[in-house]
């Protein structure tokens, strides 16, 4: 599951964790968890805010957080950890993290399958860039908006699904 499904709902997220539930885990069951995206941190914050949602609802659910193996492009998530989980958890229960992945999201990946090259005419690129925003999010808001403000939609190509009245 991505961590990005869940960041406007953390009780959705420990729902879907709670379909799974057992009493007792096999040694080899594990929930994955894709953290891919851009995650906020807080000015001389030193871990980001879905790192916080994630270990506050999972303490506050009563969620081990031992079952989990986190994927990520990140860095240095091991250290955030450390610190929003008390130090008697370190030990027992904490998160398996594979970090510093290009692509931390099995459907993302294509293993075996080559790309096929594409021949194309450099005189034939009609935008100066792309921007593919996806899933509404404050800050695609307010590129759209800039982009927008700065009259650069004819320049640009944009896929936007959010509100630009914001």
């Amino acid at each position: 599951m991505k961590i990005i499904d869940y960041s406007h709902d953390w009780d959705a997220f420990a729902q879907r964790i709670n379909l799974n539930r057992k009493e007792e885990f096999d040694d080899t069951d594990r929930y994955l968890i894709d953290h891919s995206d851009t995650d906020y941190y807080l000015p001389k914050c030193p871990y980001g805010l879905s790192m916080f949602n994630l270990v506050k609802t999972c303490l506050h659910k009563d969620i081990p957080m031992n079952t989990f193996v986190i994927f990520t492009n990140h860095i240095g998530l091991h250290r955030e950890f450390e610190i929003l989980l008390p130090d008697h958890m370190h030990k027992h229960n904490f998160p398996t993290i594979i970090d510093q992945c290009l692509v931390a999201g099995i459907e993302n990946t294509r293993l075996g399958t080559k790309v096929p090259d594409i021949e194309f005419d450099v005189k034939d690129i009609t935008k100066h860039g792309i921007s593919m925003m996806g899933k509404p999010r404050i800050h695609r808001n307010i590129l759209f908006n800039l982009i927008k403000d700065h009259k650069l939609l004819n320049d640009y190509a944009v896929s936007f699904s959010g509100s630009s009245d914001i």
